[in-house]
């Protein structure tokens, strides 16, 4: 008997299918080529993901445009026709194992590992969400009407594409800093118009990039939006009333579920909680947002969930619907299988050091890796497996002259 039937049971979102609850999060790995492309390195580090036995894999947030949208090197791109190729080859590796795939798309606004002008955002001048890793804080420039157009353009065609390339469903980012953020957050945009000011008008641009993307990929294509309960911001924060107003907004232009997290890469910690901080420290953020906001949509719940049971215990409160697991499927992607074949004490847990993962990525611009999964970032050259033949025996003893009198 399974001991966690609610998390290894179908859902569905929108008309997809996904057998069981647990969803992998749009985790950056700086795999893809200079120009976004697709990479072994990135077809290898998915696959052996897949493998892992998930509902359903997401793919790291990629750029929609070559006008400012990119965020970090080696970050992957789904900017114009011929970047289909490789999401195509991408989708069908996933699918090859059974499994589920989104594609999250993004633009980084201010939010930037590169210096790669512009800095586009809600309006001129400074704030500190234009600040990433080594970077000073950086003049953002105001975004014109027209460019906010471009952009929803932008946006809808980088949808087209997702699904043109063979993925179940496409993932709209607006959370954690980047562009869509910055234009809900009262702390970023100071703008006068009817894009700035009230939450009404704070919600339009998000919400006019979530009603072109419903349009263009049609009524079947599942479109899920990731957003933050809350960014943490120390004045003026995107509040959690605001984000309940804001998923019923999203139910009504037709969105198929919403992925609930918070904090921004600035606000690291509350983004990527640390050892310090409690696990599933974002969930609550979910959960109001399930049981408060009276959408009927699927709620996936993400932050600081390391344990079957603990995710289990969330799927049974009612707090979410799915579960999304960030770091823990970097350090065992094999954690769905293993509850499957009832061996759970096997996870190889993730301990939220924040190491290769985040920190050296964010100091060093360095790819992902793990602490606690030498292969995760090399699949294809780092073989784990266990010794054929022991040389010594645990139990050998070292004789009165030093030598090794066992085996």
């Amino acid at each position: 008997m399974n001991k966690f039937p609610i998390l290894m049971s179908s859902g569905y979102i929108g008309g997809v299918e996904l057998k069981n609850r647990i969803v992998t999060a749009p985790l950056w790995t700086g795999f893809g080529g200079r120009n976004g492309s697709v990479s072994p390195r990135t077809i290898a580090f998915y696959t052996e993901k897949a493998r892992g036995g998930s509902g359903m894999i997401t793919i790291e947030y990629s750029y929609v445009d070559q006008i400012g949208s990119k965020s970090a090197p080696g970050q992957l791109g789904i900017y114009d026709d011929e970047c289909i190729g490789g999401f195509a080859l991408l989708a069908q590796a996933i699918h090859d194992q059974g499994v589920k795939c989104a594609a999250q798309i993004a633009h980084a606004g201010a939010m930037k590992f590169l210096p790669i002008a512009p800095w586009l955002g809600p309006s001129d001048g400074f704030h500190d969400l234009s600040s990433m890793g080594p970077l000073p804080p950086l003049p953002i420039t105001g975004m014109t009407k027209e460019e906010i157009s471009v952009q929803i353009e932008a946006f809808a065609a980088a949808a087209d594409r997702v699904k043109k390339a063979g993925f179940d469903m496409v993932d709209v980012h607006a959370a954690h800093g980047y562009l869509l953020t910055e234009f809900l957050s009262p702390h970023a945009n100071k703008r006068d118009d009817e894009y700035g000011g009230s939450l009404e008008n704070r919600m339009r641009f998000p919400l006019e990039v979530v009603k072109a993307v419903r349009q263009r990929v049609g009524a079947d294509f599942p479109v899920t939006v990731r957003i933050n309960g809350t960014d943490y911001a120390p004045d003026s924060p995107i509040t959690i009333d605001e984000a309940l107003v804001f998923a019923r907004m999203l139910e009504q232009v037709g969105v198929d579920a919403i992925h609930v997290s918070g904090g921004t890469d600035i606000y690291l910690d509350k983004l990527a909680t640390p050892t310090y901080l409690k696990n599933g420290f974002n969930v609550y953020l979910a959960e109001a947002v399930k049981k408060k906001a009276g959408v009927k949509v699927p709620i996936i719940a993400t932050g600081g969930i390391t344990t079957p049971a603990f995710a289990e215990e969330i799927l049974r409160e009612g707090r979410a619907d799915f579960i999304a697991l960030g770091r823990p499927a970097l350090a065992d992607p094999c954690w769905a299988r293993k509850i499957e074949e009832g061996r759970p004490e096997d996870i190889v847990p993730c301990i939220r050091c924040n190491d290769g993962c985040l920190r050296r990525t964010i100091n060093f611009s360095r790819a992902t890796s793990c602490a606690v999964n030498p292969r995760m970032g090399f699949e294809t050259i780092r073989i784990v497996a266990p010794l054929k033949n022991r040389r010594r025996q645990f139990s050998q003893q070292i004789g009165p002259d030093g030598a090794d009198e066992g085996e």
